[in-house]
């Protein structure tokens, strides 16, 4: 096994401290003796040796995962230089991390042994011998909640010789969380004696792994980008180089959404929105400034505009830009359905399809970087874990493949993946059902004929509404009575009551109480009656006049929401850019988050959601509210995790403005809290 990343790394950790900052030195010991070394973790176990000298000390490990895998590894720290360096046997290299950082933590079990003993509260227990050698016990504490045992010897100047420690993560009360589960070391055979500074050095043969960012940088920069004046129609994408230029035709019919993604440090350019009949030379460019790697821009164009040409330029740096033609969010559920969209690089689609209506499938290839492109198409049912069918295929840039799948297919997800390189433009189209067209025909010739009159308005002009509806039974609504018994078995998570009504026929996205039960679920009620609906065709995609689907409701579940959310993401409720996190971002108390709320907004954010998105029509995001609530925490995890200072609202302040903004009778801990909160963000 080639340990080559931070996932493989997380094999040879003790325990990591989720909270840690960077600080401190390490305690010097002035001893010198060499040792074996045996760990326990979770999921895996290493042993191996280790040599301690006043300089620094150095582990070799041998480590066996559960799942069968090994490997060796060599943990080194120098506590002159105050680095943490692990070297790669197989590949001779090493990486290098400051010591009392994230990541030194998650190779070195003394440096978290020494945080412990800053951040926990500590009880001596006794003393007794370990290994041979007479050692004080001590236990530290989170209030009444043990984090770990760890035992002293005093002839080797106190150096931890055995601990066990255990995470705090299933006790709401705890503050101080260990990230891994059960963990244990020992050292054995211990003999004091002068160690060779020599096996301190690194190793001969060895060279520094080169920096992923740079290997990265030179990766793309190798790949076509375009360079000069390019023309082709939605959807489409294209990676961009300095002077290139796209021009993408669109459906003026249809909204637009467009998408750019920054690939080096730095990026500028321009965009141009030009309406149908509207001169290019009239219509003013749209800058764009990226400023960090990934940065990403979206924009989206009503149909109102009635657009029929997208310009994107690239002036410097190098980006990857797309076009497509969104949904008709006006239409109703029983017209006709298309969605188109556009695919490369490695990634992933999936779309929602009803399956009462007959399904039409078109995937074309069009890759910039190669000939070919590797997909899979798959079908899935309620989730894309429960997959009705798979189809690898290998499209050449302008070959076409179509599907046809006629009503009752049983298909909910349509799944499509880019195996490795290329790109390909899929259609995905549904007509309208039957039912729904002869409705609609007596509609307009005025008959009177059995059922009534269908009859279309104009949307009401509202911020954030949706007139989507549930795919159900013509949106058919329970009783009143049985409304009642299906909302006490929602707020009592009577699985087996729902499950009784399903069985005799109820319709899975019936409304009970004016919204779908698949989101009366969400919001009352458990992770098991949300899979109970799912399972039996609860439609994943809907939103109410709000534009809250799901997930939104599942985030206000008082009692279940941590269960409930990740069951709605792996079935298939899409997290992306517009995703709204502010529901789980704003549990708080006492200007921290309340237990399970961070580790929840690090779910979603690694699943898409943008810790950058606006909250309100005012433009705040997460770190603006934070920073005027004078929440540390908060503003701590959202800098952490990418939170951008450099963004205004509408009345020109960015969060360092809002901080500078005292709230009246504040107390004193906010006062002190608020303090640094400002000089956190002015560092930044």
């Amino acid at each position: 096994m080639k340990i080559k990343n931070t996932r493989c790394l997380q094999a040879l950790i003790s325990f990591v401290l989720c909270f840690l900052f960077l600080c401190g030195a390490h305690k010097a010991w002035a001893v010198e003796f060499t040792a074996d070394i045996s760990e326990e973790i979770t999921n895996s176990k290493a042993v191996g040796t280790i040599l301690v000298h006043p300089r620094g000390y150095r582990m070799d490990l041998s480590v066996t995962q559960k799942k069968g895998k090994s490997g060796k590894a060599i943990i080194m720290v120098d506590k002159k230089s105050g680095k943490t360096r692990l070297f790669n046997p197989q590949t001779k290299t090493y990486k290098e991390v400051k010591s009392f950082s994230f990541l030194a933590f998650m190779l070195d079990p003394f440096q978290g042994i020494e945080q412990l003993k800053k951040v926990a509260t500590s009880k001596k227990v006794g003393s007794e011998k370990v290994s041979g050698f007479l050692c004080d016990h001590y236990a530290y504490y989170d209030q009444d909640f043990k984090l770990a045992d760890v035992w002293y010897a005093l002839e080797l100047d106190s150096f931890p010789i055995k601990a066990h420690m255990v995470s705090g993560r299933n006790d709401r009360r705890v503050k101080i969380k260990i990230n891994t589960g059960d963990t244990r070391f020992l050292l054995s055979n211990i003999k004091p004696g002068s160690v060779d500074t020599a096996s301190l050095n690194i190793p001969a043969g060895f060279s520094k792994a080169p920096d992923p960012r740079e290997a990265r940088k030179k990766a793309l920069a190798a790949l076509p980008a375009v360079k000069q004046t390019v023309q082709g129609k939605a959807p489409w994408g294209r990676r961009i180089g300095e002077g290139g230029e796209i021009r993408v035709k669109v459906d003026p019919m249809r909204p637009v959404v467009i998408e750019l993604r920054n690939f080096y440090s730095s990026s500028t350019g321009s965009y141009k929105v030009i309406p149908q009949n509207a001169a290019q030379a009239d219509i003013k460019p749209q800058p764009f400034d990226f400023t960090k790697n990934w940065q990403r821009k979206k924009v989206e164009v009503s149909k109102k505009k009635k657009t029929e040409w997208v310009y994107i330029r690239v002036e410097k740096g190098l980006i990857y830009a797309t076009v497509v033609n969104a949904k008709d969010p006006f239409k109703f559920s029983r017209d006709s359905k298309l969605e188109e969209g556009y695919l490369h690089s490695a990634g992933g689609r999936g779309a929602f399809v009803y399956s009462d209506r007959k399904l039409m499938v078109r995937v074309t290839g069009d890759s910039q970087d190669a000939k070919d492109s590797e997909l899979v198409f798959s079908g899935c049912k309620g989730s894309c874990k429960d997959k009705l069918f798979e189809k690898r295929i290998t499209i050449t840039n302008g070959q076409t493949k179509t599907w046809e799948f006629p009503p009752g297919h049983k298909i909910t997800i349509c799944d499509f993946r880019i195996n490795k390189t290329g790109a390909v433009k899929f259609r995905i189209e549904q007509p309208a059902r039957e039912s729904a067209k002869r409705s609609i025909s007596k509609a307009k010739t005025g008959s009177t004929a059995s059922g009534p009159k269908v009859v279309r308005t104009t949307p009401i002009k509202t911020y954030g509404r949706s007139t989507k509806k549930s795919p159900g039974k013509s949106g058919n609504r329970l009783n009143k009575a049985d409304s009642r018994v299906i909302i006490k078995a929602l707020n009592h998570g009577d699985v087996k009551t729902v499950k009784a009504y399903l069985d005799k026929g109820m319709d899975a996205n019936i409304y009970v109480y004016g919204a779908p039960l698949l989101q009366k679920a969400a919001n009352l009620s458990t992770a098991e009656m949300v899979k109970l609906v799912i399972e039996r065709g609860g439609d994943l995609s809907y939103q109410n006049r709000s534009g809250d689907n799901a997930l939104a409701q599942a985030q206000s579940n008082f009692k279940h929401w941590r269960e409930v959310i990740p069951v709605l993401v792996k079935a298939g409720v899409p997290v992306d850019k517009q995703t709204a996190i502010w529901k789980i971002a704003f549990k708080t108390k006492g200007g921290k988050f309340k237990p399970g709320a961070k580790e929840m907004l690090e779910y979603l954010l690694d699943k898409g959601a943008d810790i950058n998105a606006p909250i309100s029509k005012a433009g705040t995001t997460l770190l603006m509210n934070a920073a005027k609530m004078a929440w540390l925490e908060p503003v701590e995890f959202y800098l952490a995790h990418g939170a951008d200072t450099k963004l205004r609202d509408k009345d020109n302040k960015t969060a360092l403005d809002w901080a500078r903004t005292p709230r009246s009778r504040e107390k004193l801990y906010q006062k002190q809290q608020r303090q640094k909160v400002i000089k956190l963000l002015e560092s930044k």
